[in-house]
């Protein structure tokens, strides 16, 4: 039994609201994952009353979150009385925006250098095959309105590299390399998982074999890039890969395609607000601590997601548990014999006490990313020793959840970066006024100033981003993570990861 058929984790958010539309979606999500293109997800939602198609939270960007994978709004569709959302993957839209011009001369990079280069650009993780190609011996070149997505998959393709999203990071390099990420999935006519025949062509005047199939599977067991190996088919044994899966969120019913190389042969900007910040991007999925996703990858890694294996080695179970570590995190019995929920409690539960260090191998593989941090949440109840700023910092959390809003002032319905600071010291008696900049200097000349370092470490201090376009205010919770109005995708919330942001100046303003 699966337990992903249900609509748990899907959130839609948009610029000035966070709605859960799961009671009036008509017909189930379909997902679809691709090795070649962007994956999408498309919600069909009822809308007899026309609230959602008149509605200005559809007519600028919006979000939909499903378990941690983050997936931009990019088409409306109107059919009768039925509005069809359809999004891509974040990761591929963030790639596709216009970056502007960009010259890079022959023979100066390799492919993995350029690779590294735009996705840094872009804010974006990337992972490339570390097969030596020499530096590309042409002008790398893109126009003022070129997408690095193109120009990124152009450079792929001339060496018969694949470039693609995950979901979480984009991933450049051959067909081998990709294969030999994961522990490949084992599958044949006879799999119980596998629901129809196995369907191939293999013909060598193509590039490339193609393979379909209907399975039953969780939404992340079958990423794109995903390895398959295949048996009893004759000339379709061997390795795979999947190349898309398609799948509703509610039936574990997919349709899979798989791939493999013949073995012969612009946005406009919005309207600008005097005095307000129009916030961060934040177009990437969140790391908000949902590792249901990673973990769905890491046991396919480690037992191809048999919760039942035991192969004699002490090793038990879909994460491959020792006796000394499952009793340890108050289990008995043998791992392969507990329900697959209770085996991804323990393995939730060991990652929350020492992250993925107890699978080094699937780990490196995968480049998983520990994000225990990511998602703290603080509590109004510690005081910082100031009543002043116990008031300030409790109104600003008391705000949680409000939606990001460019010149948004008082909370109605949310606020942006400055207006949530110049509420919240309002809130205290002693109001910072202002956008951004305007609260910057008068922190400077009516505050004082501390290091950066200091203000991660103070609760209540003021954090500034004042270089580059937009600059951003937040308040720091003293323990890595602030309290802030980041951005439309976002919204108003604690965040973790504050160290790692690119903060110029701190002060103490209450």
């Amino acid at each position: 039994m699966l337990a992903d058929l249900d609509l748990t984790g899907l959130r839609l958010v948009g610029a000035d609201y966070a709605s859960d539309l799961t009671e009036a979606i008509s017909s189930p999500p379909r997902l679809d994952r691709k090795v070649d293109g962007g994956s999408t997800l498309t919600l069909e939602v009822a809308d007899y009353r026309r609230l959602l198609i008149t509605s200005r939270s559809i007519a600028g960007k919006a979000y939909a979150d499903v378990s941690g994978l983050r997936f931009e709004l990019v088409a409306v569709a109107k059919r009768d009385n039925v509005v069809v959302l359809t999004f891509e993957d974040a990761v591929t839209v963030q790639m596709k925006r216009p970056r502007g011009p960009l010259l890079i001369p022959a023979s100066t990079s390799t492919r993995a250098q350029i690779a590294q280069r735009l996705c840094s650009e872009a804010g974006v993780r990337v992972s490339v095959d570390p097969a030596a190609r020499g530096v590309v011996n042409s002008e790398v070149k893109r126009e003022q309105d070129g997408s690095s997505w193109e120009l990124l998959k152009q450079l792929a393709g001339d060496v018969g590299w694949r470039c693609f999203s995950d979901g979480w990071q984009v991933l450049v390099g051959s067909d081998e390399w990709l294969a030999g990420l994961s522990q490949p999935l084992a599958l044949s006519e006879d799999s119980d998982v596998v629901l129809s025949p196995i369907n191939f062509e293999m013909d060598v005047a193509q590039p490339a074999s193609k393979a379909s199939f209907t399975v039953a599977a969780e939404r992340w067991a079958l990423p794109p890039g995903r390895a398959v190996r295949l048996s009893r088919l004759g000339w379709a044994d061997g390795d795979w890969l999947v190349s898309s899966f398609e799948r509703s969120l509610t039936s574990p019913r997919g349709s899979v395609d798989l791939v493999r190389r013949q073995l012969v042969l612009a946005e406009p900007p919005p309207q600008k607000v005097d005095g307000a910040d129009p916030g961060e991007e934040g177009f990437l999925p969140e790391d908000n601590g949902d590792i249901s996703a990673d973990l769905a990858r890491l046991r396919q890694c480690e037992s191809g997601g048999n919760y039942r294996t035991n192969t004699g080695n002490g090793y038990y179970g879909a994460y491959q548990f020792d006796l000394r570590t499952w009793r340890g995190l108050g289990y008995s019995g043998y791992p392969h014999e507990a329900a697959p929920a209770t085996q991804d409690e323990a393995a939730t539960k060991l990652y929350q006490q020492r992250g993925w260090k107890p699978w080094p191998a699937c780990s490196k593989k995968l480049g998983l990313v520990d994000r225990r941090s990511s998602g703290k949440v603080v509590g109004t109840a510690t005081s910082t020793g100031n009543a002043d700023r116990d008031r300030m910092l409790a109104f600003a959390l008391s705000q949680r959840g409000k939606p990001y809003v460019w010149g948004g002032k008082n909370g109605r319905p949310g606020y942006d970066c400055s207006g949530l600071v110049a509420a919240a010291t309002a809130h205290a008696g002693r109001q910072l006024a202002g956008g951004s900049k305007q609260q910057f200097a008068t922190c400077k000349n009516q505050g004082r100033l501390i290091s950066v370092a200091e203000g991660l470490r103070t609760r209540g201090a003021v954090l500034f981003r004042m270089t580059g376009d937009p600059t951003h205010v937040a308040f720091s919770l003293g323990d890595g993570s602030t309290m802030e109005a980041r951005g439309k995708s976002t919204g108003v919330n604690v965040f973790g990861g504050a160290a790692k942001r690119t903060w110029t100046h701190a002060a103490i303003w209450i």
